[in-house]
């Protein structure tokens, strides 16, 4: 009777509408009594808290509640009432690896609630992915940690602590969190991060700014700031960074010089690769403009993007506001690439045959399109994320239920006086293709 994280995404999505059994049944890949168990597993916990049911009706479903009321009834599950996922347990793992001292195989068990062979087939799996950054999870004198290019480790440091942190104005803000393996996980950032001052890191990157007379973008210095945590944790650790390959030319440079001299307010002066690598990162702040500069690309892109399969798909993918918030939001981390040394931890995994392709080829065909507006071209993954959004959004307006309540207005708008063409015009704009022109 445990809950999963499907079942509350389940309640997620019917907080936009009701919708069929058999678009979930589809979405997870599972059989319609699958869902009717989620179903009724979930009210079962539901009435136990006195909140609304989701109900099942002629294969709707359909839950009338708020946002605040899921998020609540979320906080009430206890760990011993939830079942992890794959996902969160690969992800749970990771955060303990890369932020926590001494983490050990046994609690990880424990709190998840699995065997041993599970966490090392979970291991074996993640280590998949860390080999997109040269890394990889290892055993060695009882102990587990994590191996590879020092360079990317960081990187991957970085990019998990943007999903938990921001800094506005030298503030360290903690994102807010709803599951309980990112209530855990954001515990361990934030005792990772008592060792560190973090307005004292900020106050650096102003000093550079100040230093340099030049203008960061504030995206740029907030980054900059997070980056400096696990270059100092490393550093601190003597773990490294030996060779730079631009390094003679680097160093000839005022700037290396001026940089390295605020810097050396933190770092050892004698560790002159961790200056040089700093330094080139710096530069490119006001050198290249490019964090600015990509996040415009990015809702440029969207807007063209948008309006082109909008046409070629015959739906209005323009106008829908959560459509292009949710591309954005897959596209942003473009916004913290520097010099393409950052790049996005998790690549959508996609099997061919689990799409429309002919959806796909004609999102192709306007990512091609509209390429051009980009520094940096699409990769196929990409694309086919850009097809399961799109392919999403169109299931979900067909399978919507068409509201009796409209219709009828609609009716009586038009009974006196009737103009029967913009009648049809509002007809066909509003319920789109559940009405077949026959006429």
């Amino acid at each position: 009777m445990s809950l999963n994280k499907k079942e509350f995404n389940i309640l997620d999505e019917l907080l936009n509408g009701d919708l069929p059994l058999s678009y979930f049944s589809q979405k997870y890949r599972v059989g319609e009594r699958n869902i009717r168990y989620s179903i009724d597993n979930l009210n079962f916990y539901l009435n136990r808290f006195s909140l609304n049911k989701v109900t099942l009706k002629k294969g709707v479903l359909s839950w009338k509640s708020s946002q605040t009321t899921l998020n609540s009834f979320v906080e009430k599950i206890t760990v011993d009432e939830y079942i992890f996922s794959k996902e969160e347990r690969k992800n749970y793992i990771l955060i303990n690896y890369l932020f926590s001292e001494n983490t050990k195989i046994t609690d990880i068990e424990r709190y998840l609630k699995v065997s041993r062979p599970t966490i090392k087939k979970d291991i074996l799996a993640l280590n998949l992915e860390l080999k997109n950054f040269d890394l990889e999870l290892i055993r060695e004198n009882n102990s587990i940690f994590i191996k590879g290019k020092e360079k990317k480790l960081r990187h991957l440091k970085l990019l998990k602590l943007l999903e938990y942190i921001e800094i506005k104005n030298g503030e360290l803000l903690f994102i807010s969190k709803l599951y309980l393996t990112e209530k855990i996980e954001s515990s361990v950032i934030q005792n990772y991060l008592t060792n560190f001052n973090i307005v004292t890191l900020y106050n650096i990157v102003l000093k550079i700014e100040k230093k340099l007379k030049v203008t960061f973008d504030t995206n740029f210095k907030n980054l900059m700031c997070i980056y400096l945590i696990p270059t100092l944790e490393r550093i601190e650790k003597n773990r490294l960074i030996l060779k730079k390959n631009n390094s003679e030319f680097l160093k000839t440079l005022n700037d290396y010089r001026l940089i390295k001299d605020i810097l050396s307010e933190i770092i050892p002066q004698n560790l002159e690769f961790e200056f040089l690598h700093l330094t080139e990162y710096f530069i490119s702040g006001y050198y290249s403009h490019n964090f600015s500069e990509n996040l415009l690309l990015v809702q440029n892109f969207i807007e063209e993007f948008s309006k082109s399969i909008s046409v070629s798909l015959s739906f209005d993918f323009y106008t829908s506001n959560s459509y292009r918030e949710e591309i954005l939001k897959y596209l942003l981390p473009a916004v913290y690439r520097i010099k393409n040394n950052f790049f996005l931890l998790k690549k959508e995994k996609t099997v061919m045959n689990s799409f429309d392709k002919v959806i796909y080829e004609k999102i192709k065909i306007a990512v091609l399109t509209c390429n051009s507006l980009l520094e940096e071209p699409f990769r196929e993954e990409e694309i086919i994320y850009l097809t399961k959004i799109s392919q999403k959004y169109i299931e979900m307006e067909n399978n919507k239920e068409i509201s009796l309540t409209k219709l009828l207005n609609l009716i009586k708008d038009s009974c006196i006086n009737l103009n029967e063409d913009k009648f049809v015009s509002e007809l066909l704009t509003i319920y789109k293709n559940k009405i077949y022109d026959d006429r």
